[in-house]
């Protein structure tokens, strides 16, 4: 992203802190009332009824499967052959075993209602160079974690190999429990994956308000990823809405209106993390007990060092609801907190802060001992606090 930058704001007046906390189309119809697929071509693939039907298309690579009616998949299935995979709009595909996708595969208008064992996704990438695209899919993920950890908690949608790419257009994807992720993407050793979410809605957890114990919407671990995308799309209620961890490298873009909305929003722990953010809302919900309790809605790590962030016409919002008698909030939450040296924000646009804690003094704090950081601003840059008391951003 090249910005033209005009002047240099230091951020060695940063306040320094300990480290205390760490709508679904409906089908088209011919005049035979026959269902159309989305491009308007007559759905002509092979009908799917059963879970041995389904085995049976597999087995055959049939380029097109039409799930015609409701059934319940009792095991893992295997796509070894490019197939694009489509459903009426009452078929639903009731799982307890991962669709594993080990070539090129299009799910179109599948509802799935999975409750596969922990550390399993509903859907599994699990072969080298193949994309998967989700295109207005349903797909819930009933299974929730025991605790922290890819093998202990319930997972959407899992990515164990390299070089892949993994797209969601109009796609829902809910996961009502703790200790889960909706996109987990892994890899025993670094390796290139691309993720695209446009027009699309993930919800972890129940109460948005107290979001979802460790939960992730998107966690990246020992990957690189140079098109992160989130369009137009909403993922909330994960305690990290995008985790990035290990060897990972990860370029994000979030634009079009889209709301990250968690404990933090990104939690970075990896090196050379770089997100653009522009026309969107970040929120934080800091709503634990403590006095001590400090977070922020983009958390750069210790390990996380020569992060770049660039924010255009961005809304951060910090929520925090636990109180002490009298009301006055005892939890503290951040726009952003520094816990790595070697930092560089860039600011354009309106930058907007809505805070109910009403009572803190700057919205980029750092911990102690951590230098090297930098923020620039192009001319058209402001913030408007115009929803709290605190007129400073950096």
């Amino acid at each position: 992203m090249k910005k033209r930058v005009f002047f240099l704001a230091s951020l060695a007046a940063l306040a320094m802190t300990s480290c205390n906390s760490f709508d679904e189309p409906v089908a088209m119809m011919d005049e035979g009332g026959d269902v159309l697929t989305r491009a308007g071509m007559r759905a002509g693939g092979f009908p799917v009824s059963s879970e041995d039907e389904l085995i049976v298309a597999l087995e055959d690579n049939e380029p097109a499967i039409d799930i015609v009616n409701s059934f319940t998949l009792t095991q893992d299935v295997e796509v070894t052959g490019a197939t694009t995979i489509t459903s009426a709009d009452d078929a639903v595909i009731t799982s307890t075993g991962s669709i594993i996708c080990k070539a090129n595969t299009i799910f179109e208008g599948v509802t799935i209602d999975a409750t596969t064992p922990r550390g399993t996704g509903a859907i599994t990438l699990a072969a080298e160079g193949i994309n998967v695209e989700l295109n207005h899919v349903k797909l819930t993920q009933n299974t929730a974690g025991t605790a922290d950890g890819a093998a202990n908690v319930g997972m959407g949608i899992s990515n164990i190999t390299c070089n892949n790419s993994l797209k969601l257009v109009g796609t829902t994807m809910v996961l009502p429990g703790n200790y889960v992720r909706a996109i987990d993407i892994y890899t025993e050793t670094p390796s290139e994956v691309a993720l695209e979410i446009k027009d699309s809605h993930i919800t972890c957890g129940t109460d948005l308000s107290m979001p979802s114990t460790y939960a992730r919407a998107l966690s990246f671990s020992n990957v690189n990823c140079d098109g992160l995308v989130i369009d137009n799309s909403i993922l909330e209620g994960a305690y990290y809405v995008v985790n990035v961890n290990g060897t990972s490298t990860v370029t994000a873009n979030v634009l079009n209106g889209s709301i990250l909305d968690g404990r933090a929003a990104f939690n970075v722990w990896s090196p050379n993390f770089t997100a653009d953010i522009n026309n969107s809302m970040l929120i934080g919900r800091n709503n634990y007990p403590g006095g001590s309790e400090s977070f922020a809605t983009i958390v750069m790590n210790e390990s996380a060092e020569y992060g770049v962030l660039y924010l255009t016409d961005v809304t951060f919002k910090m929520d925090v609801n636990e109180e002490i008698e009298g009301g006055a909030k005892v939890n503290t939450q951040y726009a952003i907190s520094y816990r790595a040296s070697h930092q560089s924000l860039y600011l354009d646009g309106t930058i907007t802060t809505i805070d109910n804690q009403k009572r803190i003094s700057t919205y980029v704090v750092a911990n102690y001992g951590v230098t090297d950081l930098n923020a620039f601003a192009t001319s058209n840059y402001k913030h408007d606090s115009s929803q709290s008391v605190c007129k400073v951003f950096i």
